[in-house]
């Protein structure tokens, strides 16, 4: 893959595939794709599949070749390391049920997300 050569809005330019499928076609291996690629651009794409498209790809991979990219000392786990020294502990509640307790009597709030896909261009790119 010759991508560090190419314009960045080139690689809009295509038809699409999913990412786990352009990088079998370009010659790596199932085995490299689970040990690296999956692990490190399901940080970046926030999905294990490799679905998002190849020209998503294609641009970060481009931009990480040719940018500067660094890590905090402590690694990628330094960013929800503060984010959790900032909770106070009896106000967290992991994997429990969003229901109210009316013996505790405990305020909460809760998140919906909602995703949203078109079938045409939006003039995003």
């Amino acid at each position: 893959m010759k991508l560090s050569k190419k314009l960045p809005t080139s690689f809009f330019e295509s038809d699409t595939i999913s990412t786990h499928k352009y990088l079998l076609q370009n010659g790596f291996s199932e085995s490299f794709i689970e040990s690296f690629f999956r692990p490190f651009f399901t940080g970046i794409f926030l999905e294990e599949a490799l679905q998002t498209p190849h020209s998503m790809f294609q641009f970060v991979f481009w931009a990480l070749a040719n940018g500067s990219a660094c890590l905090m000392p402590g690694g990628i786990a330094t960013f929800p390391n503060r984010i959790v020294q900032q909770l106070n502990p009896s106000q967290l509640f992991l994997n429990s049920n969003l229901e109210p307790n009316h013996q505790q009597n405990i305020p909460y709030r809760s998140t919906t997300v909602v995703y949203f896909s078109i079938e045409t261009d939006a003039g995003l790119g």
